[in-house]
């Protein structure tokens, strides 16, 4: 499994573990998002009736409505268990907290599941350039994405490779992608340049996705699917 598609799996995941949820399912997330299911239904790719189902499995691990960092690290580290998940989940957890409290409700957990899972090609890429940005300023740098690659080898730990690459491999990986990326060579990718850049790998392929891929030890290492698929 490759890094990005984990996000969408652990997500997907996490909204199927089945709940006994009642009618008042809902009276939480009105606590934090004041809106009706009809509203949130406007802003996501997901009907009524599939928000309140996706509803009822969030709360069945988040009773309050809402999950802290340290548990979502606990919940997206038990997908990857031959390794040490806790540093790509943090990155994770930023983005999908975007608004910087600490803690994920429910309305920021389905927008996020809604763009991963049925989200525009557009949407998606988007979604996945903020995950590599660490500080928001709307620019990855090389020591930004070195440290998104070198959480997604921790993550996977010995699951790919016997061991873990060294720091001058990552590097080369990182030097890879800004070849491929950074269109103007000022030593930043901006959300334009991966924008253009996948959507061009993604027609010169005929797919739909378009895959980062390494190596190490002559074998392969997806190290991110900037686009998932469906």
């Amino acid at each position: 499994m490759n890094a990005l598609s984990s996000i969408r799996s652990v997500i997907t995941s996490l909204s199927r573990k089945g709940s006994d949820g009642g009618e008042d399912d809902m009276a939480v997330v009105n606590r934090y998002a004041p809106v009706s299911l009809q509203d949130l239904a406007s802003r996501t790719h997901y009907s009524p009736q599939e928000i309140q189902l996706i509803y009822r499995a969030f709360k069945n691990d988040c009773p309050t409505a809402i999950i802290y960092e340290d548990k979502f690290k606990e919940l997206y580290s038990y997908y990857f268990p031959l390794g040490d998940a806790r540093t790509f989940a943090g990155y994770i957890f930023s983005v999908l907290d975007h608004d910087r409290t600490g803690c994920i409700n429910f309305e920021q957990f389905l927008m996020a599941m809604s763009i991963l899972t049925r989200g525009e090609l557009t949407e998606k890429l988007r979604w996945i350039f903020n995950l590599y940005d660490l500080n928001a300023d709307g620019r990855i740098t090389p020591d930004e994405l070195k440290a998104v690659v070198s959480a997604v080898h921790e993550m996977l730990g010995n699951h790919t490779t016997p061991l873990p690459p060294s720091e001058d491999t990552i590097k080369a990986q990182v030097a890879r992608i800004f070849q491929k990326m950074d269109r103007n060579g000022d030593g930043v990718i901006t959300l334009d340049e991966f924008t253009k850049s996948c959507l061009e790998k993604s027609k010169s392929n005929g797919k739909r996705g378009f895959m980062l891929t390494t190596s190490h030890g002559g074998r392969g290492i997806n190290i991110s699917q900037t686009v998932l698929d469906g």
